[in-house]
């Protein structure tokens, strides 16, 4: 769902019948006494160790009456609407809920029940917005060239990179099926950048340590409980003996903007640590931290090439110090975990404080979600 645009749709209300909206895996519970906030987990694979059944009261995002206006055994009509980076919910024509949606690098619309006790009945579903009226079909496909052309430049336009980029269970779980010399040129492709994209990917995705999903994977991993197809590249390289030649092309990858700067330092101090290179390896430690104090805030989705560097550093004595330094500028003032980045860095941070008994570090403090039940 992009900025200035309205979904819309009617669902029946019953006992046992309801239709809450969704960006992504954000969904606003609609309930008589008010709005909650469900966070959609994978079961046992999702990192936060959320019950199924989670639900977050946020007092302050609270509109309107109590109770809502919901009408039982009638149709009820819900509008979601963004604004920059806000959403709200209106509920008959009346504002429920208003809240902020900066953290959130998913979007997507969707609609959500619980299958256990709700089925659903939905209609006149509709999305709006300020969109063109025509579309240029032959230039946005942009024909010229042969067709494996075409489909490269159409890329991303027909899908975002920032979708590509978070697609990392399913690069993960291909890759497992694959010999180690598929594997590694696969990885190289996706990871490494190429014609579509101009930067590493770093992401990754988080799993508790007690899942079964890191043995699919190409390597070992010290913490499952942080899995990236760059951290698989870098095991695979070591175990095919190709890190040199990985290294050499991360270091001849393009570095014209700080962006691409800010990737490359940390995709090199991660290739140099798994070489034993750990002079090099705190060098790049050292410019990435450069690079974070004088370049702009960012979002906590944006930091995975800082989350996967705390990740394979926490343990080192001699990054301890930059890496803390690092951590400090990353992690905001009010120290809420609210997203799983966040909280990844709090726990490192939280890490280095414990091993160097360094009191000025900022100790780490959970958030609490409480399981959906009626206020």
């Amino acid at each position: 769902m992009l900025t200035q645009e309205t979904f819309e749709y009617e669902f029946f209300s019953s006992s046992d019948q309801v239709v809450h909206p969704a960006l992504g895996k954000l969904v606003f519970l609609i309930e008589p006494t008010g709005v909650k906030v469900h966070w959609v987990t994978d079961a046992e694979s999702d990192w936060t160790g959320l019950p199924l059944d989670n639900a977050l009261l946020e007092p302050l995002a609270r509109r309107g009456p109590r109770p809502l206006p919901l009408r039982d055994n009638q149709w009820n009509h819900v509008v979601l609407k963004r604004s920059d980076d806000k959403v709200s919910v209106t509920l008959n024509d009346t504002l429920v809920y208003e809240r902020a949606i900066d953290e959130l690098d998913d979007t997507r619309l969707g609609f959500y029940h619980d299958p256990s006790k709700e089925t659903v009945r939905v209609r006149a579903a509709k999305l709006r917005g300020d969109w063109p009226q025509t579309i240029d079909v032959d230039n946005w496909l942009r024909p010229e060239g042969t067709p494996d052309q075409v489909a490269l430049d159409s890329a991303p336009d027909l899908f975002p990179e920032a979708i590509l980029r978070s697609n990392t269970r399913e690069v993960i779980r291909l890759s497992s099926e694959m010999e180690p010399e598929q594997r590694y040129e696969f990885l190289s492709d996706w990871v490494l950048p190429g014609p579509v994209h101009s930067t590493c990917r770093l992401e990754g995705h988080f799993v508790p340590e007690d899942s079964t999903e890191h043995q699919t994977g190409g390597g070992q991993h010290p913490r499952d409980h942080l899995i990236a197809p760059a951290t698989e590249l870098i095991s695979l390289a070591n175990e095919l003996g190709r890190l040199v030649e990985l290294e050499t092309k991360i270091d001849q990858s393009p570095d014209e903007t700080r962006e691409q700067q800010r990737v490359r330092a940390a995709m090199l101090a991660l290739v140099q640590a798994e070489k034993g290179d750990f002079e090099a390896a705190n060098q790049n430690l050292e410019r990435l931290f450069e690079l974070v104090s004088e370049g702009p805030k960012r979002k906590p989705d944006q930091l995975w090439p800082e989350v996967l560097v705390a990740h394979a550093f926490e343990d080192d004595p001699k990054a301890a110090s930059v890496l803390a330094d690092l951590l400090m500028i990353l992690i905001p003032e009010r120290l809420k975990n609210s997203n799983a980045n966040e909280n990844e860095l709090l726990r490192v941070l939280h890490s280095i404080r414990f091993q160097t008994e360094n009191d000025a570090l900022p100790r780490f403090e959970p958030q609490h979600w409480i399981t959906s039940s009626p206020m």
